[in-house]
């Protein structure tokens, strides 16, 4: 087993460092998941931000050329199931499982938090000890968001293509919360200065985990995975070191 794994790795290293130069790959992103991937105007697909410049720097080490684009996330993950786009960086739950190879080690892990900003609620929360308790309030949250459909399973959310779409609900008190990282948390306090986080500490999974994810039917996807383990693998070997 220990020769086959050498093996293994010592043929993804080989294909990383004799792959084509110009091989080209189109991953996509969620359009609306600032700092981490947004567009610049909501008319245009392109992709700014923290996942997709990871992206591109990851992919040049092993000489394959991104194109990054972003879309509403229900569409990006079709995309990539329909082979119209190759990769995203995403949660690997069984559904991508069936269509995609995910790298083994998380390339982010993002916590997830309910934002709220009427005032009320700082004596609420109080009472809110599990689900059942969260059962009573207005959430709004992005359509495919699987942090959500997995731990918030059992709540009538209220879904929206954008996350942004959830923000004029909210000061017009027609929810209560919405699912947020701390990203989104800091550029919505910018024009809202009383809003607040709850950390649903009933939750024990609140972070969410993010790997890349390759459709199975894209060439030697498999190989480009091993190869981006290696490498994700020194990155983290780093991180620990500093």
């Amino acid at each position: 087993m220990k020769l086959f794994a050498r093996l293994t790795i010592l043929f993804a290293l080989s294909f990383s460092q004799s792959a084509d130069a110009t091989e080209e790959m189109v991953f996509v992103y969620f359009n609306d998941f600032s700092p981490y991937s947004y567009s610049s105007s909501p008319e245009k697909n392109d992709a700014y931000g923290i996942f997709p410049h990871y992206i591109k720097e990851l992919f040049a080490k092993i000489n394959i050329k991104i194109t990054n684009e972003s879309y509403s996330w229900e569409k990006a993950q079709y995309m990539v199931q329909s082979g119209e786009a190759d990769g995203y960086i995403t949660t690997p739950i069984d559904k991508r499982k069936e269509y995609a190879y995910f790298t083994q080690k998380s390339s982010f892990i993002i916590k997830n938090f309910l934002l709220y900003i009427n005032k009320n609620l700082d004596t609420e929360i109080k009472k809110i000890k599990n689900i059942e308790d969260l059962k009573k309030y207005r959430i709004c949250d992005y359509k495919g968001n699987a942090w959500s459909e997995v731990n918030l399973n059992e709540i009538n959310l209220i879904k929206v293509t954008k996350r942004t779409d959830c923000i004029p609900k909210i000061n017009a008190n027609k929810i209560d919360f919405i699912v947020a990282n701390l990203g989104f948390y800091h550029d919505f306090k910018k024009d809202n200065k009383d809003s607040k986080i709850f950390d649903i500490p009933f939750i024990k999974k609140s972070s969410t985990h993010f790997h890349i994810g390759i459709r199975k039917d894209y060439p030697q996807s498999y190989s480009i995975i091993e190869s981006l383990n290696h490498y994700i693998k020194l990155e983290n070997e780093d991180n620990f070191r500093n």
